[in-house]
Order: C-alpha cells, then structure tokens, then sequence
C-alpha cells in the first residue's frame, strides 16, 4: 500500500491537541486546514478521517511500494487520477535494478497490458500487448513490432531512492493500490497462450 511522506513538523493546536504536518496526494478530507500553497497542510490529529487523509500538495512525492516487490511480481499496478480522468498506472522492473512507471494502456487499441489475475506478460526486457503481441520495452516504453511498431506508452514520473519507489508526477494524484473496477477488456481470451513467439 502506497504511504504519504510525512514531515517531522508537530506542534499544538489552540485546542491543546496535536497537530502533524504531513505531505500527501490524496484529496483533503473534512477537517484538514492549513495553507497548502507552501507545500505544508496542518492535519487535525484528534479527528479520525483526518488521520487517514491529508491535502493534496503539488511537487511531493508518495511512496508506493519497494523495488524488490516490482521485480518478484514482475509489474505492480497502481491507480491516479490526471487531468483525462482515473488511469491504471504499471511499474515494471528495469535494467540494472530500477523502474519505470507507464499508462496501463496499449497504444494500438487501448488495450490493458496489465491484467488482473493475469499480470504483465513480460519477454526480453518489454511488456507483450495480449492483443496483438505488440512488445513495449519496459526502460523505454517504445515498441518496434506489430500494430503499435513507432509509438510509445505514457510515461509516469517516479523516482527510486533507497529501494523504495515514490511517484512524483505533478500531473498524477495516488488514488489506490491495484486497478480501476472498469472492466472493459471483455473481448480478450483469458490468456496469452494464443500469442505465437
């Protein structure tokens, strides 16, 4: 599960409860006050829903899993919101121990590459369209063969630092751990067994 970034910043609050400065990209809830243009929320810890949730902050960064988790499950996914709407969002292991995070979104057909129960079906370093076998490099995002050949995924900006992975794109809020509930993949086989190689 994703974890906020949090400052150290803890003080008082009129009420003589505590108060935590805390960075986080989820919407605020009610009962989280302070002047987020400075890149600091005062969260109201004597209120439950606010312990949980804190404003949304541009330029900070959110913790979304480890590296080591990438690379044993071979992709994990990840929901945000941007400006065209919620969008799955795939981590794929990379060269040399990174990662890099792309749209969830063929560029053919818009196509999920990363499939519930099914994962991202990886060869030779790139992530295979279930569709059409196009095979997107998972450092570059570029694909060289098939309906999608000379076209790139949408790249998510993330940042690894201490084997922990953080997303940082300005343009992408973390929502949740896993996929959208759309389910819009309802012509595909339930398997990529029919992908020649």
């Amino acid at each position: 599960m994703g974890v906020p970034e949090t400052g150290g910043d803890t003080g008082t609050s009129g009420d003589g409860r505590g108060t935590t400065a805390v960075r986080d990209l989820r919407p605020p809830p009610k009962g989280v006050a302070g002047d987020c243009g400075t890149g600091v929320c005062v969260q109201d810890t004597g209120n439950r829903e606010s312990q949980l949730h804190a404003a949304v902050i541009r330029g900070m960064r959110y913790r979304l899993t480890d590296v080591e988790t990438v690379q044993s499950e071979g992709s994990w996914l990840f929901t945000v919101k941007m400006e065209r709407g919620q969008q799955e969002v795939m981590l794929l292991p990379c060269e040399e121990g990174g990662v890099e995070a792309w749209v969830n979104r063929c560029t053919h057909q818009d196509q999920r590459l990363h499939r519930e129960g099914v994962g991202a079906v990886m060869r030779d370093g790139g992530v295979v369209c279930p569709k059409h076998g196009s095979v997107f490099d998972a450092c570059s995002g570029g694909c060289g063969n098939g309906p999608a050949a000379d076209t790139t995924l949408l790249s998510v900006d993330t940042t690894v630092e201490n084997g922990q992975v953080y997303l940082t794109d300005d343009d992408a809020r973390f929502l949740h751990d896993g996929g959208t509930d759309d389910d819009d993949d309802d012509d595909m086989p339930s398997s990529t067994s029919h992908l020649g190689f």
